[in-house]
């Protein structure tokens, strides 16, 4: 640690290549020794980060990163991609699958109800005709009682 230089939080910002900013977020996450005085903070720089920032060209602290050729990525994309792809026209033959069942389904329902409606109506009518009938029925028996009771009040007179 004693080997490390204390540099101003300027200049090893500017031989580390980075922004001041960026050198105290270093000295606070890498728990760099910090000297506060007078005329600003002086920050101990491990020696090995200044060697290597020295051996980077000017303006860059890290060497950039290799260059990757269209093809490669077109390729990578495409491979990426065809997975996906697959999924995606497998889950859109279900959803066809799916919604002709539904259509199916619809169509039954229809066809369910029109049956119903039809067994309804016919139900009704029946209901209907079974009222004609019981209304008939009891005409006929009131018309029946009438005639019992014709027959029996004609006899009063008779002497047997």
């Amino acid at each position: 640690m004693s080997d490390d230089p204390l540099l101003p939080l300027d200049e090893a910002a500017r031989r580390l290549g980075v922004s001041v900013e960026t050198v105290l977020r270093y000295a606070r996450r890498k728990r760099w020794r910090k000297i506060k005085g007078n005329d600003g903070v002086l920050v101990a720089v491990p020696a090995e980060m200044l060697d290597n920032s020295e051996k980077a060209p000017q303006g860059q602290a890290y060497p950039s990163p290799p260059a990757v050729q269209a093809p490669d990525l077109a390729a990578i994309v495409q491979a990426t991609i065809a997975p996906i792809q697959a999924l995606l026209e497998r889950e859109t033959n279900d959803r066809r699958t799916l919604q002709a069942q539904a259509d199916q389904v619809r169509a039954e329902l229809a066809a369910a109800q029109v049956e119903r409606a039809e067994a309804v109506g016919v139900a009704n009518a029946e209901k209907a005709r079974r009222g004609e009938i019981e209304k008939r029925l009891s005409d006929l028996q009131n018309q029946l009682e009438e005639m019992r009771q014709q027959a029996e009040s004609r006899r009063w007179w008779w002497p047997f």
